[in-house]
């Protein structure tokens, strides 16, 4: 196992041992079942059934998955389609989580990973999402060496990318 800290934060270590990310994928996904279903959504999952490894912290690795569900959950109406593939692309895992809803608006998609950035305006502490979540998920996807990013491009919904080196 591989302590590494996370960004700025001396506090925050990454636990990194060598995973198969396809598996702790399909482990996830199947954690998010039961709350797509309970939300009205619908979800497709596309992971191979080979093995892919990578060095992750489990843990927080899921806490992406975890941020960008509550995000879909959050902002997107009932019968949205909830989409999740892992490929692998030059030494990177390259895993896509998609939904058909509402997207996010143009004049926030360069700033959706800066603190405290809402997708709703309407939204604040007390009535849902504290603008935190893209920002930590994407700390934690650097510091598994990868990134988080939003794919840009179609005409509804939204894709975010990430990336991890595979070993």
């Amino acid at each position: 196992m591989t302590r590494k800290p996370v960004s700025n934060s001396p506090e925050l270590f990454l636990k990194l041992e060598r995973t198969d990310l396809c598996e702790a994928i399909r482990q996830f996904c199947g954690e998010l079942v039961p709350q797509l279903e309970r939300s009205g959504f619908e979800y497709e999952f596309d992971i191979p059934e080979e093995s892919v490894f990578v060095l992750l912290d489990t843990d927080r690795f899921g806490r992406i998955i975890h941020n960008l569900t509550s995000n879909a959950l959050r902002y997107n109406p009932q019968g949205t389609t909830v989409t999740v593939s892992l490929t692998v692309n030059n030494g990177q895992a390259v895993i896509d989580f998609a939904d058909d809803g509402i997207g996010i608006p143009a004049h926030l998609t360069q700033d959706i990973f800066k603190l405290f950035v809402r997708a709703d305006d309407s939204r604040n502490s007390e009535t849902g999402g504290s603008g935190l979540g893209l920002s930590i998920a994407k700390k934690i996807a650097v510091a598994h060496g990868g990134d988080l990013t939003l794919r840009e491009g179609g005409d509804k919904g939204c894709t975010f990318r990430i990336t991890i080196p595979t070993i």
